[in-house]
């Protein structure tokens, strides 16, 4: 069923004006983030209407990059009042990929590694106690990203297998490197023995 533009829209105005007149805690702004996401590419669905099936593809694509664009926005205010909120930079991390997956992963490649970033230098250091969980979330879900990016770049760009590689391989360093709490990395190694696993046939086709 297509979205209830008009929920919505009464929606982002309520978080708008909370956002103003008062804090909002974390989960408050991702519910902001998607529903401004989901009323933006409904609203552009709505003004535009094409009947050629390539022109509806790339309106598709339009209305999902105007829709990412107005809920980074959010998301990206929502960070500067939350910097060392794991949830937050994990929900961040997780939109920017689903449209970089959804829009050229080729291309959007940049803002994920920097999203990814940005989440490591605010709460990958030190020890997670309570979040470690969120944060093996983090690098499993960039390194997962690394290996479709890596798998799309062998059969169109392999010039850059081997620097999504030397990514690959930094970020496993780092992972290992990031003290958890009790329990939240059991996993790391047998993680990273089954994306190396899947890498390695990949490495051998682009070469």
């Amino acid at each position: 069923d297509p979205p209830d533009l008009e929920a919505l829209q009464q929606s982002m105005d309520g978080f708008a004006s909370l956002s103003k007149n008062c804090p909002m805690t974390p989960l408050l702004w991702m519910q902001y983030a998607q529903d401004t996401k989901a009323l933006m590419e409904g609203l552009w669905m709505m003004e535009k209407s094409v009947t050629d099936d390539d022109d509806q593809q790339q309106l598709v694509v339009q209305a999902k990059k105007e829709a990412y664009e107005s809920s980074a926005g959010i998301l990206e205010l929502a960070l500067i009042e939350f910097p060392g909120c794991s949830i937050l930079h994990l929900y961040n991390l997780e939109s920017t990929i689903a449209y970089a997956c959804e829009c050229g992963v080729i291309s959007f490649s940049n803002k994920v590694s920097s999203a990814f970033l940005k989440a490591w230098q605010s709460v990958g250091n030190g020890t997670h106690v309570n979040e470690g969980f969120i944060v093996s979330d983090m690098f499993r879900l960039f390194a997962s990203f690394l290996l479709l990016h890596l798998s799309l770049a062998a059969k169109e760009q392999k010039s850059q297998s081997t620097s999504i590689m030397d990514e690959l391989r930094s970020l496993f360093d780092q992972w290992s490197r990031t003290p958890m709490g009790e329990g939240s990395n059991d996993e790391m190694v047998q993680d990273m023995e089954c994306l190396w696993e899947e890498a390695c046939p990949i490495i051998l086709l682009s070469s």
